[in-house]
């Protein structure tokens, strides 16, 4: 690795953004994170984040003035917000990289979800053909193209369910929660396997591309969300009455693994969460 030192741009800085700005920061990297509510702000300032305030859609010109389209890398971390009804996602990353292209950012790095693969099956990579009639995987698609368009270097991140601090699966059940397709296969990826991925994104020269990230571990969600609701004792939930015979997608990350120097600290996430309660 070189000794430069990047500034890093987050565009939703909430859980996972900033947990990689306090890596960042730990390595003596200038980090300028956003957020859309005001009382935020203060938070991101404790962690030694730059704080600015970034409404959507972003269209206003005086937007190009803010820091963190300043930056050598732009990561975007807003969440599609699909299951609250919002159609508006893919037209929020076009304006940001639109923003980004005309202040000459280096490199964008958008965090999507797994949630493109809806409607398949099986072992899941990044080339399998996404059925493009779902209206949701669509709409993620849509944002991925506009990224995949920039005229500087790209990384797409398509990312399972996240667990980590403060959110450990043996809370699923909480408030009457009824888990679908038990038989299916469980994709999640630990908090910190996805901010030190990012962070030699970030900090190394790797090949532009789509990413998946995802565990590597094969447990039905049934097995898994047992154990998880064990580990905190707590009482195991519903199912769903008719549940699915199909073992559903495994998000295979072959792809990631192959550009990375350090494999993932918490791959086996069983394990992770029988020893941590929180």
């Amino acid at each position: 690795m070189t000794n430069v030192k990047y500034s890093v741009g987050i565009v939703g800085c909430g859980w996972l953004g900033i947990a990689l700005a306090e890596k960042l920061i730990a390595h003596e990297h200038t980090v300028i994170g956003t957020t859309r509510a005001d009382d935020k702000l203060q938070k991101l300032s404790q962690s030694k984040i730059i704080a600015e305030k970034l409404e959507f859609p972003p269209t206003d010109v005086d937007v190009d003035a803010l820091a963190v389209f300043q930056c050598s890398t732009l990561v975007i971390a807003i969440t599609p917000g699909i299951r609250q009804g919002r159609k508006d996602y893919a037209d929020n990353i076009k304006a940001i990289v639109l923003h980004a292209q005309r202040q000459g950012v280096e490199h964008i790095v958008l965090l999507n979800s797994t949630a493109i693969y809806q409607g398949l099956n099986g072992y899941v990579d990044e080339t399998a053909n996404l059925r493009l009639d779902d209206p949701k995987v669509a709409l993620l698609k849509q944002a991925e193209e506009y990224v995949e368009n920039y005229c500087g270097r790209y990384s797409i991140f398509r990312l399972s369910g996240l667990v980590g601090p403060g959110r450990h699966p043996g809370n699923f059940f909480a408030n009457k929660r009824t888990l679908t397709e038990p038989n299916a296969f469980v994709n999640l990826i630990h908090q910190q396997d996805v901010v030190n991925s990012l962070f030699e994104f970030i900090t190394q020269t790797k090949p532009s591309g789509i990413y998946n990230v995802s565990s590597s571990m094969e447990v039905s969600k049934g097995h898994f969300y047992n154990m998880a609701a064990y580990a905190l004792g707590k009482e195991i939930g519903s199912y769903d009455n008719e549940p699915s015979k199909e073992s559903g997608k495994l998000i295979v990350t072959n792809k990631l693994h192959a550009n990375l120097e350090m494999p993932f600290k918490f791959d086996d996430i069983v394990s992770w969460m029988m020893t941590n309660q929180a």
